[in-house]
């Protein structure tokens, strides 16, 4: 395409003709937006630099997805790492039908495990868990974590402090004791901390500790001579010293 500009002076003088070819302009103007890689005319990016940004856009996807050679982008790692990952750690875990876990393990499972008994399969069981007798009888023996299930008796409730302690059991057994400071030729109480039963129902030790050389001539003799179901009264006939209690019995209500 052809233009001409045709400037026409006075008569007598020079008139010029200026010819602008602009077909080659716009072609090669043409060309740089469809294929430049750098800004064309500072105002915007060609149709080959975008293509080639969404091509890059799409590698990166893809390693996000599913990379498992290495970090994406050098700290972290794509979908597919992280499930492999998640996957080798619950393979650590115990098997739901407890075939990786050692005997002492298998001991302390508790019967409210979360297992149910509604049928189901685990590993190679099958079935209602009240049907599997052997694995119904290890749990069902386990002590539950409130000991409602336990047998054997177990302690429920104990104190200590400087002059006495005691120890409640969960069949009523009840164990106490103490020491104190005591005088020569003295008597005094003993007063429970908790109460027995009745008079009964408990027996009472006492044991004394003198301060006598073993040549000394001196005699300790220390004893009881009453009792109730909330104490014992003691009678010193020996020099000064400790004495030291204990008393076993069934509890008061």
């Amino acid at each position: 395409m052809g233009n001409n500009i045709r400037v026409i002076r006075p008569s007598g003088r020079v008139g010029v003709t200026v010819s602008l070819d602009t077909s080659g302009h716009y072609s090669e103007l043409a060309k740089q937006w469809a294929i430049a890689e750098d800004k064309v005319e500072n105002t915007d990016y060609s149709a080959k630099y975008y293509a080639l940004q969404a091509s890059g856009a799409v590698g990166d996807a893809q390693d996000w997805a599913c990379k498992t050679d290495g970090s994406v982008n050098g700290s972290e790692y794509s979908a597919k790492y992280y499930a492999q990952q998640a996957i080798a750690s619950a393979g650590a875990k115990a098997d739901i039908d407890f075939s990786n876990i050692t005997e002492a393990a298998k001991a302390v499972i508790q019967a409210n495990s979360g297992a149910s008994s509604g049928g189901g399969a685990w590993g190679s069981i099958t079935g209602d868990l009240e049907n599997q007798t052997d694995l119904n009888t290890a749990i069902s023996a386990c002590a539950k974590t409130d000991f409602s299930n336990c047998t054997k008796p177990y302690v429920i409730e104990t104190e200590i402090e400087s002059s006495y302690w005691y120890r409640k059991w969960s069949d009523g057994w009840l164990e106490q004791g103490g020491g104190m400071d005591i005088t020569a030729n003295t008597k005094g109480a003993i007063l429970f901390p908790l109460s027995f039963e009745d008079a009964a129902s408990y027996t009472p030790v006492i044991t004394g500790l003198y301060e006598i050389n073993a040549g000394s001539a001196d005699a300790g003799c220390l004893w009881i001579y009453s009792r109730t179901d909330s104490l014992f009264r003691w009678v010193n006939d020996g020099p000064n010293g400790s004495m030291f209690w204990y008393a076993c019995g069934t509890a008061a209500e």
